[in-house]
């Protein structure tokens, strides 16, 4: 109806009427020479340029192959089943739309012979279970919170802790209890025990003294009440805080791009590859390593510095393996 009404009023006012097709709208070339045409008839200057970053497809692309040989394409970029922040990153934010149709995921899956990622049952509860016995195990009896084991890089356990004991944190701190034999009481402290720079210094002494410095925010994190935490950021301040015990502290570390890239080198696993004349080192680049390895600091540092995973595996092209980046702790060319 509302076309029959504008087709109308072209007629009456004997205005030239210009037809573009909706299939067009979508092709770069063909938009131009509609605007050029529209710009004849409005006797303008014409459209100096029609682009846009946004990847648009016509009425009708999206089929499911379409979706597998997207899912594939970005597969090949970032090492795996492409998350839906990875596929909007490509260009290809209706295959998030598809990819939430009940079952769709599995079939793409299977279709494409890419394993999924942190598919349901990947993490069962037992599986839960005996990764945090083995945290204690490894923690000397510490019992991880769920902002320590995110500090670690242990992001998806965190989550699958989250969603299989939801409303039983309790039964699963008893039953890791139970399997260590050791007692994990609840990190909570009564009202008023951090109230004073000298309670909450009384709190700190153990970890101080453990590592030798005043810890950071993750590490208090992990190995305190997280009231603990919070006091000393929001009311003191973590610098005052380590001057009133008089402990060392190393400060915010000033990131830069060519330590973040020392920081990948240092910390990402490196695989062997064959080469002409031998193997090779080569660095494992995708973001599961990076989550695994070295946490959300990891991805962070991927987006601020080299804006993706592709622009990461650039900069890493280029850098030799056998000589020594600057030390990411000091900032100083180490060995």
């Amino acid at each position: 109806e509302q076309w029959k009404r504008k087709a109308a009023i072209y007629r009456e006012r004997t205005l030239p009427l210009h037809v573009i097709d909706s299939a067009d709208t979508v092709d770069a070339e063909a938009m131009r020479g509609h605007l050029a045409a529209i710009a004849t008839l409005l006797q303008v200057p014409p459209a100096v340029a029609f682009d846009t970053h946004i990847q648009m497809r016509a009425h009708g692309t999206w089929t499911f192959d379409f979706l597998c040989d997207a899912v594939a394409e970005v597969a090949s970029e970032v090492g795996g089943f492409p998350t839906h922040t990875q596929l909007r990153e490509a260009g290809y934010g209706h295959a998030v739309q598809m990819l939430k149709q009940a079952g769709m995921a599995p079939r793409v899956a299977e279709t494409t012979g890419i394993a999924l990622r942190n598919r349901k049952g990947t993490w069962p509860r037992e599986r839960v279970i005996e990764a945090h016995v083995a945290w204690v195990r490894a923690h000397d009896g510490q019992f991880p919170t769920a902002e320590g084991l995110k500090a670690a890089g242990h992001g998806e356990m965190a989550l699958a802790r989250k969603r299989i004991f939801a409303n039983a944190q309790e039964v699963l701190r008893d039953e890791v209890a139970r399997r260590t034999g050791l007692k994990f009481p609840l990190p909570r402290l009564p009202n008023g025990a951090c109230d004073t720079q000298e309670q909450a210094a009384a709190l700190l002494r153990p970890l101080c003294d453990r590592l030798g410095r005043f810890p950071t925010c993750a590490e208090m994190v992990a190995a305190l009440p997280h009231h603990v935490h919070n006091t000393v950021v929001t009311q003191w301040g973590v610098r005052a805080m380590a001057a009133y015990m008089g402990v060392p502290h190393t400060g915010t570390r000033r990131w830069s791009r060519e330590l973040a890239l020392a920081e990948f080198v240092a910390k990402l696993p490196r695989r062997r590859v064959l080469a002409s004349g031998g193997g090779a080192d080569e660095l494992a680049i995708n973001c599961t390593t990076i989550l695994q390895t070295m946490g959300h600091t990891g991805i962070h540092l991927m987006q601020s510095y080299f804006g993706n995973i592709a622009g990461l595996r650039a900069a890493l092209s280029g850098v030799d393996l056998r000589r020594p980046l600057a030390d990411p702790e000091t900032g100083t060319p180490s060995g």
